[in-house]
């Protein structure tokens, strides 16, 4: 049972040529076979379209002040579990700018059979804006807001909402506003992360690493819980908490975090036949938006309160 259960809380996503995972059956429980292909090219080398933020932003269509706003409001998670501070996963602001979303299963300990972090955990989010800002992460009861946990590797409510101690500084520092997820197969989304594990030797981990995915099947959902969605793309460890962005006629906006990312075959069909993978994603909805929208409610009040006013 020790050995399922860290098995569960490692996959986020696994490196690329990674052996067979049989899981045992338990209803929700399927095989898992890790990869990190998007498809081929003529040559058979993997069609690979991530890339780092200042290579991609031209070809995603991102202006200028969109990137730097990416840059500034999405980032790293690291926590120090016993080897020192080390990156763990990705985050994005969500809210206000005291406030980040990652993936649930991020804060727990896969060495305590996936037990949560405990509260005095040495934890920082670093955001890739120039220049870096590093803030620590509060991990007591009072601050992990609407954490959903993750029972097994199919659970939707793998999200947790997450106070910063301080507030980012920069003024490029500011939250996507929220919309429902495109759900129609092929529609066009933009997937963010701090980083990728097996990227870091090309890319490092000062850009965010960016692509282009495309929505293959979205699930449905239980009242209250948010929606799984899945997404053909490549993505590797590290990815797990990283925004799914939409294009809307105001601008970007965030639609989704990074929960799952590999190959997984439901009843002899993959869930992405022609690209190969699938990356899943945690739509913001349900309990997940009602923990994001809770700390713009709080910042709105304080302010108000500051200023003595009647009107917010």
């Amino acid at each position: 049972m020790r050995a399922t259960l860290v098995l569960l809380s490692l996959l986020s996503a696994a490196p690329a040529g990674a052996g067979r995972s049989a899981l045992p059956s338990c209803g929700r429980c399927l095989p898992i076979v890790p990869v990190n292909i998007v498809g081929a090219l003529p040559d058979g080398t993997p069609d690979d379209r991530r890339g780092t933020l200042g290579a991609m932003a031209g070809p995603l269509g991102l202006t200028p002040v969109e990137a730097a706003r990416l840059a500034a409001s999405t980032g790293i998670v690291l926590c120090d579990t016993g080897q020192g501070m080390r990156p763990l996963a990705s985050a994005v602001l969500v809210g206000d700018a005291s406030t980040i979303a990652t993936a649930a299963h991020v804060l727990r300990d896969p060495s305590q059979d996936g037990a949560p972090l405990p509260p005095g955990t040495a934890c920082q989010f670093r955001s890739q804006g120039q220049p870096q800002e590093t803030v620590a992460l509060r991990l007591d009861a009072t601050e992990v807001l609407g954490a959903g946990g993750r029972a097994d590797i199919w659970d939707p409510n793998d999200f947790a909402v997450v106070r910063l101690a301080a507030p980012l500084q920069s003024i490029q520092a500011r939250p996507f506003p929220i919309v429902s997820p495109p759900v129609d197969p092929g529609a066009a989304v933009i997937l963010v992360s701090g980083f990728q594990v097996d990227l870091r030797d090309r890319l490092g981990e000062r850009q965010p690493i960016v692509q282009l995915a495309h929505v293959e099947q979205a699930g449905s959902a239980a009242p209250g819980e948010p929606r799984p969605i899945y997404l053909a793309g490549a993505m590797d460890a590290g990815g797990s908490g990283g925004a799914m962005l939409v294009r809307t006629a105001g601008g970007l906006a965030l639609a989704g975090i990074v929960s799952t990312t590999g190959a997984v075959n439901r009843n002899g069909f993959a869930f992405s036949l022609p690209m190969m993978s699938f990356i899943r994603v945690i739509a913001v909805e349900g309990d997940f938006r009602r923990a994001v929208e809770g700390p713009t409610r709080l910042s709105r009040a304080g302010s108000c309160a500051a200023r003595v006013s009647r009107v917010c």
